[in-house]
């Protein structure tokens, strides 16, 4: 027979979440950010320099203690922060730094009313590095076992320019999150005025504007036209950011027939 402690276990999951996917405390996505197909991280594509983010979700049983430790492998290729995302009315924004750094493991308890906990996990790969596969695998230990996460970074020849999240992108809690990629979108297309810099506790809608900005900043042919997009935010797929992100650091033109966000099926 099963002991309360292993049956706990059972129920225990990690997962990795784009940075436009915010997870409530229930494990689910929340109502802003649901629709369209949920993509996998597995092996997404990063550019050297600048920062990538994700969602790390531990899910298990209010109350419950686990242990969570991000190994990376070769190892010295990436920074990493990570911080615990608080809620607001059941939504995820402000960050609780929780450590720099690959080395060491971290151990926590399941808050109380909560069935996940879900971290903000910033990389930040140094502009010199090999272009080449880094392996990245958040790990949960299950009372007698780890459970992995297979993920793996894909460097890519792009280079951005890493930038502080010292701008508030303005967009309501309530919103869709990726809204504020989109802002910095619509700037880079429209010359709508930036955000200015302003102090404030780091937050999931600060270092989303801040990535969008730091990728907006390369030399690309994929961006949709300007005349079409500025005369107002169209209605694009959930995530369809992380397909324009794809197609710029791969250097995909784009043809006069597509749409950088168009599809959401491809492999992630």
């Amino acid at each position: 027979m099963l002991s309360l402690f292993a049956i706990t276990w059972l129920a225990a999951q990690i997962e990795v979440y784009s940075e436009f996917r915010r997870i409530g405390p229930n494990g689910e996505i929340v109502a802003p950010d649901q629709g369209g197909t949920v993509r996998e991280m597995l092996s997404p594509a990063v550019a050297r320099g600048g920062h990538a983010s994700f969602h790390l979700v531990i899910k298990a049983p209010a109350g419950s203690g686990y242990t969570l430790y991000v190994g990376q492998n070769p190892e010295g290729h990436g920074h990493l922060t990570l911080y615990r995302e608080l809620y607001t009315d059941g939504l995820p924004d402000r960050l609780q730094l929780v450590k720099t750094g690959f080395a060491g493991p971290h151990t926590a308890v399941m808050p109380d009313n909560q069935t996940a906990d879900v971290y903000w996990m910033d990389i930040e790969y140094p502009p010199t590095v090999a272009v080449e596969r880094v392996k990245v695998e958040p790990q949960l230990w299950a009372g007698s076992h780890w459970i992995v996460y297979p993920m793996e970074i894909r460097l890519t020849e792009a280079r951005l320019k890493s930038l502080p999240a010292d701008r508030d992108p303005g967009v309501a809690l309530n919103a869709r999150v990726e809204s504020a990629a989109l802002l910095a979108l619509r700037e880079k297309l429209c010359g709508t005025v930036p955000a200015k810099p302003t102090p404030g506790e780091p937050t999931v809608r600060r270092l989303v504007y801040r990535n969008a900005r730091e990728l907006l900043s390369l030399p690309t042919t994929v961006l949709p036209e300007p005349a079409a997009f500025c005369k107002g935010e169209p209605a694009l797929p959930i995530e369809g950011f992380v397909r324009l992100r794809n197609q710029i650091l791969q250097g995909k033109p784009q043809s006069s027939q597509s749409k950088p966000w168009a599809q959401q099926n491809e492999v992630k």
